[in-house]
């Protein structure tokens, strides 16, 4: 009997708004386990692989449909929703499993601080992607409009990463130190920013 899955629900969810180009979602960090194994040397069995084979090749509807109803009030479009719809079971969970993931059953001893210690890690790193990213730098940065807005009228719009990874929102306030200048700044002598810069 169909119903609606609440795991698959949230795989459908998250795979459809990773590929939504306004989603924010970087990444799906899968882990995969079986149960605790109390006792043993490696905590958690591992994954039970063989029994992918048996699941569904058709959609589950009810699941399905709830997703597209989220979907829309996220503002998915309707190509997007009737693309998602036709998934079957099975092919949900195989594109899930294309994520890099970590298998708990492979990592040691202490299984969730490692799973916990990637996670951070891959969100720092993807944190840092958004963060460098010319929509977020032009909108969350004090200057960061007028800066885009000169990278794009020269074609330099390949320098705003770096731009903004390093928080510079003036081009203005650039100075090139060293030799002689009209201008004193703090120890030392510091060139006025060049015409290029202020054109």
């Amino acid at each position: 009997e169909d119903r609606v899955d609440n795991v698959l629900l949230e795989w459908l969810l998250a795979l459809e708004w990773l590929k939504s180009p306004t989603s924010g979602l970087k990444s799906i960090y899968p882990i995969f386990f079986d149960k605790k194994q109390d006792g043993l040397e490696e905590p958690f069995a591992d994954f039970p692989w063989e029994t992918l084979a048996s699941l569904p090749q058709l959609p589950s509807a009810k699941t399905n449909r709830r997703a597209a109803e989220i979907l829309r009030k996220l503002g998915g479009t309707e190509e997007q929703i009737m693309r998602m719809q036709a998934l079957s079971v099975r092919q949900v969970v195989d594109q899930m499993l294309k994520n890099q993931g970590i298998k708990l059953a492979l990592v040691g001893p202490e299984p969730l601080s490692t799973a916990a210690s990637r996670m951070l890690n891959i969100v720092i790193r993807d944190v840092s992607s958004v963060q460098c990213s010319p929509d977020i730098y032009a909108f969350t940065r004090s200057g960061g409009c007028e800066v885009i807005s000169f990278l794009k009228t020269r074609g330099l719009m390949s320098l705003a990463p770096t731009l903004a990874r390093h928080g510079i929102t003036s081009l203005r306030s650039s100075h090139f130190c060293g030799g002689r200048s009209a201008r004193r700044n703090g120890g030392g002598w510091c060139r006025p920013p060049s015409r290029a810069l202020r054109a």
